[in-house]
């Protein structure tokens, strides 16, 4: 296959891979029945619509190498490209702990379950994990790619596959009793305070369409296929998270699902009942071998975009040092150095869970600001600059100007809901902490990245 050749099964097929992810099932399995309908409109009020955005500006801007970094730039100049860069940046660094937190409680499944809970535990293997996909980053580019294809196929493939055919076997052979019930009444979602910050992580979940966009102008008729693909991508991705979300439910009760935990625990569950208790010691030794590998291959790709994507006087010379491998060894070891302070801090945290959920909310609201400022660019790129025939691409959102409108009122209003949910919802026992992170952090934040804009004003008068 060429890169003139790219079909609609092959953008499906990379959403599919790069969005799905079975840590969210047990986020979801909170709602029950009602999750059906919620990832429904994750889907359709964020994911469609967000990707139509995102492929109008990869059509007009075919040869941007940054993305969303480049289409800002574009737009509003280099310092807003810069800041969207940056929380581009931060959203990340908290991003990984996320995951890791996820591997260390499934290689504490393979240990001793009870390791699951223990803090001291799971901090020590997040920031020992990181190290180690920082080290496979800075020594071998190679192993990593091997690494990357592997893992994702080992720890997210075949574990969801897994998952459901050992709650299909629960349920429909064994004839255990589903622990969440389908009455009508259970498909309405139940909006408390608890519930709503789970609404965010759905969304969040349903967050990475910028990854196919670069391939539009690749399809054969973007304007009908790409379309096409981004509406077979949502309903598999869709059906996807509805399916392993009710194998997790059925399984246990959701009450009892943690929110990190909640697959490894079915897994365990259900591969006890067929006297077959290895297979979770073995999927949860492959989740983790593709937590380590997916946090390595992210962890460059972000630092790269922050250090080549933005103008020399915007990132410090020392950043910007690449090894022979290309690798930006300095600025890999300072974000490593960052994300251990953070594990470090979040361990105050009364338990496991609310660490991790502590942690997917600061990963989600930085990632939302920089979905709102590429909303915001696309709003005047579409209705002001696109007078001019040079900011015209051979993509157009559906419906033409009428539609991109509909889609950036939908898109932004899921943004801003989602960006809000954490800030309001109380998501740890320990309301101090949890508030200060979710607020102070991404201000504070904001603020580093003005004084570090200040800063390269003041040298450029000096100059």
């Amino acid at each position: 296959m060429t890169l003139k050749q790219i079909k609609v099964s092959d953008i499906v097929y990379m959403n599919v891979v790069c969005l799905l992810g079975m840590r969210w099932f047990s986020t979801a399995a909170q709602y029950g029945a009602a999750s059906i309908i919620l990832w429904i409109l994750a889907s359709l009020l964020f994911f469609v619509p967000i990707s139509f955005v995102f492929a109008e500006f990869s059509s007009i801007f075919p040869d941007a190498k940054g993305g969303l970094v480049d289409w800002t730039r574009e737009v509003f100049g280099e310092r807003t490209a810069f800041i969207t860069s940056w929380f581009y940046l931060i959203c990340n660094i908290f991003y990984y702990p996320t995951v890791l937190t996820y591997a260390a409680i499934c290689l504490a499944y393979v240990i001793n379950p009870e390791l699951a809970n223990n803090k001291v535990f799971i901090t020590t293997c997040v920031i020992a994990s990181f190290w180690i996909a920082t080290f496979i980053n800075i020594r071998s580019v190679s192993f990593l790619a091997f690494f990357g294809k592997v893992g994702g196929l080992i720890g997210n493939i075949i574990p969801i596959i897994v998952i459901v055919i050992l709650a299909a076997i629960t349920i429909f052979i064994l004839q255990k009793p589903m622990e969440i019930s389908f009455a009508p009444r259970n498909f309405i979602p139940e909006f408390n305070s608890t519930n709503l910050i789970f609404l965010a992580t759905m969304t969040f979940a349903m967050s990475g369409g910028e990854i196919c966009t670069p391939f539009v102008k690749n399809m054969k008729n973007p304007k009908k296929d790409f379309a096409k693909a981004t509406l077979l991508s949502a309903l598999v991705i869709t059906i996807c998270y509805i399916v392993g979300t009710l194998a997790l439910a059925v399984v246990i009760d959701p009450k009892d699902l943690g929110a990190a935990a909640g697959p490894i625990q079915v897994i365990a569950k259900a591969s006890s009942y067929i006297h077959m208790e290895w297979i979770a010691s073995v999927i949860a030794i492959f989740i983790v071998i593709s937590c380590i590998a997916s946090t390595a291959i992210w962890m460059v790709g972000t630092i790269k975009m922050f250090t080549q994507g933005n103008d020399d006087k915007f990132v410090p010379k020392w950043m910007r040092k690449e090894n022979k491998h290309e690798i930006p060894v300095l600025a890999i070891i300072a974000q490593a150095v960052f994300v251990s302070l953070i594990v470090l801090v979040t361990s105050f945290m009364k338990s496991v869970e609310n660490i991790y959920m502590v942690l997917v909310m600061m990963a989600t609201v930085p990632m939302f600001i920089v979905y709102l400022i590429i909303l915001l660019a696309y709003l005047k790129l579409k209705f002001k600059m696109q007078t001019v025939t040079q900011f015209i691409g051979q993509y157009v959102a559906p419906g033409k100007k009428f539609g991109a409108f509909i889609f950036w009122i939908v898109a932004s209003f899921t943004t801003l809901v989602t960006i809000i949910l954490p800030i309001l919802s109380p998501g740890s026992n320990n309301i101090y902490i949890y508030e200060t992170e979710i607020i102070c952090g991404p201000l504070i934040f904001f603020i580093i990245a003005l004084l570090m804009i200040a800063k390269v004003k003041r040298n450029a008068k000096n100059k």
